[in-house]
């Protein structure tokens, strides 16, 4: 009986983190595409601005909305920002900056 409720509470870990990053994999994924949609619109022929104002309103709103959700579900926003940015760039692009960001992290002497 006590292997059984070791394990539970081992699964229900699991199975939480699992939805949780499902969730985060939902919201980054989301508002890495409305910021799209709206920068698509924005780069758009400017004599056709006020045409396109309600539709880059309305994925305004929608991108504020996801941020709430974000936010209301616990996700910190300015980490989530910086996912989107590093997501943002190649895996090369990536591994260069982490190793110059770590060498003048020890450089300044910080952990």
């Amino acid at each position: 009986m006590a292997e059984t409720g070791a394990v539970a509470p081992t699964i229900r870990t699991h199975v939480a983190h699992s939805m949780a990053g499902e969730r985060l994999r939902y919201l980054v994924e989301r508002i890495e595409r409305l910021q799209k949609e709206l920068s698509g619109l924005r780069t758009r022929n400017p004599a056709l601005a006020d045409a396109y104002a309600a539709e880059r309103r309305s994925v305004q709103e929608d991108l504020r909305n996801a941020w709430s959700e974000a936010k209301t579900t616990g996700f910190d926003a300015e980490a989530l920002r910086e996912i989107i940015r590093l997501r943002s760039i190649s895996s090369a692009q990536r591994m260069g900056l982490e190793r110059t960001v770590s060498i003048y992290k020890q450089a300044l002497g910080m952990p």
